[in-house]
């Protein structure tokens, strides 16, 4: 037998193995919602990179970005608010789009002391910005307009779609179409495309426009119902022309709603995988079941195109158990031990929730933050540079030194397990009820459970979690030598970060957390 023969023999066997060692090994996966507090998120892709954007502060506009749609780093203001700005308040529903080598952000906006809301048009060289009020209003019809969305067809000619609402929000809403110049300017005629007209729609919210072609196709997907409700849903209409008319389809129900684990999903854009070969919807949710309505958070799910004589859109039931990540995503980078010995974050291996640059630091062997008023608790989710990476397939169990001197009540660090910030669980060094305590702490949807245990603990503590299937051990130690078994708990985590933090939740002062390490182990 020659060398080529003994090749093919050996690719025939690999090409027959193949299946079986894909099946073998676990496939990354996320699962919503994202690590992404906003409402009316869009998503803009420019090359490689995501930029995603979203209601979420009443300053401005912030942009956050993302190469693969799940993993996403705060990137600071793309529009900030300032005395010499139209928009004062109010800022929603922000979009992107880029036209004569220049990008340009429209969103709604509150001008002054006037309760009516205005669209405005920014002007950027970058996606990140900074953007700079060029048209405010964008136009002014003397009534309240919101959720602009841009559509550029085959032609390149553009169109401006808009909700009027009425004076105050007294009146059905109705999505309208306008005809945009090279110039962007806005035609004055405009054209009124869908009101409520359906039972599942509530009778008075057609809102969140969003218009994407499919083979000859024009499809103008809207959000209903309201979306301080539940049931805010999506639904869509077709055309034959970007001006219509147009006929609703799903007469029966929306294409993306609520489930018994799912409130409120709406508000949304698609875009593609990083290889073009999938399209998702991403759209928020609201953060809690039991009150709905702000906050809300982000989500992505796959859509599917309906072939046919009747062709259209399928999503379904909006999802919160573990998807296949977005097609022609890296490989995400697990359990990673760190020495924090670099100079800069390695962002490739790390994600930080609600991060707040300026008050951490990397130096001297250690990632020292500064704490701040914030936490993660039930119905809150303020808490600022929580600083996550994925943990390993199968049982493993996680480390950490933190130097840190907590003297006020509930001044912590700690190392947690985090699937997202509804499900997580933590083991604290923390200042509580006048001492110095351990606290393990297991927040599951809506409900938190804390147990405090006593400690010898003075400035620094050793943490560390043993996962072995859902079985969860929480230890300490006063030298990293010997070790306390805190206690243990079943905890049915899913699609599992590791991360830690430090904050001082009403406390009125800061004090720093420094984390020497984070080290990984396999569990056998």
């Amino acid at each position: 037998m020659n060398l080529k023969q003994s090749a093919r023999i050996i690719a025939l066997i690999l090409f027959l193995l193949t299946p079986a060692l894909r099946a073998a090994v676990p496939r990354d996966t996320y699962c919503n919602p994202l690590d992404v507090l906003l409402a009316d998120p869009f998503i803009y892709r420019d090359g490689n990179t995501y930029y995603l954007y979203g209601t979420a502060s009443d300053n401005g506009l912030l942009v956050w970005t993302s190469g693969n749609l799940v993993d996403w780093q705060l990137r600071g203001y793309a529009y900030h608010r300032s005395p010499r700005t139209w928009g004062r308040h109010n800022f929603w529903a922000p979009e992107l789009f880029k036209h004569n080598g220049k990008y340009y952000l429209h969103f709604t906006a509150q001008g002054g002391e006037q309760m009516l809301r205005r669209i405005v048009l920014a002007e950027g060289n970058s996606p990140l910005g900074p953007f700079h009020e060029i048209k405010a209003p964008w136009f002014d019809t003397g009534q309240s307009v919101i959720d602009s969305d841009v559509f550029r067809d085959d032609d390149g000619k553009l169109y401006l779609y808009s909700v009027y609402t009425g004076d105050q929000f007294d009146k059905r809403f109705q999505i309208q179409v306008r005809e945009l110049d090279d110039q962007l300017n806005p035609s004055k005629k405009e054209t009124v495309c869908i009101s409520p007209s359906l039972k599942w729609e509530g009778g008075i919210v057609n809102e969140g426009p969003f218009v994407l072609k499919h083979d000859g196709l024009y499809f103008l997907t809207y959000s209903a119902v309201g979306y301080m409700s539940p049931d805010y849903c999506i639904g869509y209409a077709t055309a034959t022309s970007p001006l219509g008319p147009w006929t609703k389809q799903h007469t029966q129900g929306p294409i993306l709603h609520k489930t018994d684990t799912v409130s409120g999903p709406g508000h949304h854009c698609f875009i593609d995988s990083p290889d073009h070969k999938e399209l998702f919807i991403a759209y928020h949710t609201h953060q809690f079941l039991k009150e709905p309505g702000p906050p809300r958070q982000l989500a992505i799910d796959r859509v599917k195109w309906i072939e046919g004589p009747t062709p259209g859109m399928d999503i379904g039931p909006a999802t919160d158990t573990p998807q296949p990540m977005p097609s022609g995503s890296k490989p995400l980078i697990r359990g990673q031990s760190e020495e924090f010995s670099g100079a800069e974050l390695n962002r490739q291996r790390w994600t930080v929730f609600n991060e707040n640059p300026r008050t951490w630091k990397l130096g001297d062997g250690r990632l020292t933050i500064q704490t701040e008023d914030g936490d993660v608790f039930e119905d809150r989710t303020d808490l600022s540079n929580l600083f996550l990476k994925y943990a390993p397939f199968g049982d493993f169990e996680v480390t950490t030194h933190v130097a840190i001197d907590p003297e006020q009540d509930y001044q912590q660090a700690f190392l947690c397990l985090w699937q997202d910030h509804s499900h997580y669980a933590k083991i604290s060094f923390v200042h509580t009820h006048g001492s110095k305590k351990i606290e393990v702490g297991i927040q599951q949807k809506d409900k938190y459970t804390s147990h405090l245990h006593d400690t010898t603990l003075a400035k620094e503590a050793w943490l560390r979690i043993k996962r072995h299937g859902d079985d969860t051990e929480f230890s300490s130690s006063a030298d990293g030598k010997t070790w306390a078994v805190i206690e243990s708990d079943p905890l049915p985590l899913v699609d599992l970060r590791v991360g830690f933090g430090a904050c001082s939740p009403d406390a009125k002062t800061s004090i720093p957390a420094a984390f020497d390490f984070i080290h990984f182990a396999a569990v056998k």
